[in-house]
């Protein structure tokens, strides 16, 4: 099983690959988890990371190219990416789409901004609780593992602005492409859903 995962950052793309690779088990390739422990990217390039901006397309798909290689054998679920319509060219001349179930996340941009702002990731696991949706059973402790919960620099206020502000101009169109393309289905992600029956409606995408 091959799945694309896109949607804007906070629309729950993270927490439901991680279920998902529970339960087919299957490979997360997180393009965010992929450039935050790449140690081969300059000063600049990880500041322009950390402030919400887009590394270049080609050395992304570099990155990405190299991760699916070494995973072809393997089903697995690309999360975030592609980000650009130039991205989705790239990808394309690498994998078949039609064979592919590519899963949008839709959710407003109040919603977002909640989810942003209160994440808490594991500093071990990298499992991502929410401080009101989907809090800890013990304050600032990992569930899973046990290690602790931090408030990760990238999900504050000013880079949640920048990082949402660059989705919708450089990776909306990338949801105009997919959809062009017959091969885009849409999960509405929204307060009054909890992360498992979200988890259902992905499951039954799929199955479709």
């Amino acid at each position: 099983m091959h799945l694309i995962l896109i949607g804007p950052p906070g629309s729950g793309k993270g927490t439901q690959a991680k279920k998902l690779v529970d339960e087919f088990g299957l490979e997360h390739i997180s393009t965010g988890d992929l450039l935050r422990n790449n140690p081969n990217l300059t000063k600049d390039q990880r500041a322009v990371i950390n402030s919400g901006g887009f590394p270049p397309d080609e050395m992304m798909f570099e990155i990405v190219k190299a991760k699916l290689d070494s995973c072809k054998d393997k089903g697995w679920i690309l999360d975030g990416y592609p980000r650009t319509i130039n991205q989705a060219i790239l990808l394309k001349k690498v994998l078949d789409e039609s064979s592919m179930h590519i899963i949008y996340f839709d959710a407003c941009r109040k919603m977002l901004r909640t989810r942003i702002t209160g994440r808490l990731t594991c500093t071990s696991c990298g499992t991502v609780f929410h401080n009101k949706y989907n809090p800890p059973k013990e304050g600032g402790i990992c569930d899973n593992c046990g290690h602790e919960l931090i408030h990760r620099n990238d999900d504050n206020e000013k880079v949640m602005i920048n990082r949402l502000d660059m989705y919708y101009k450089m990776t909306a169109p990338v949801i105009e492409y997919y959809k062009k393309h017959g091969h885009l289905k849409t999960i509405k992600s929204d307060e009054d859903s909890t992360i498992e029956e979200i988890f259902q409606k992905v499951k039954k995408l799929i199955k479709k």
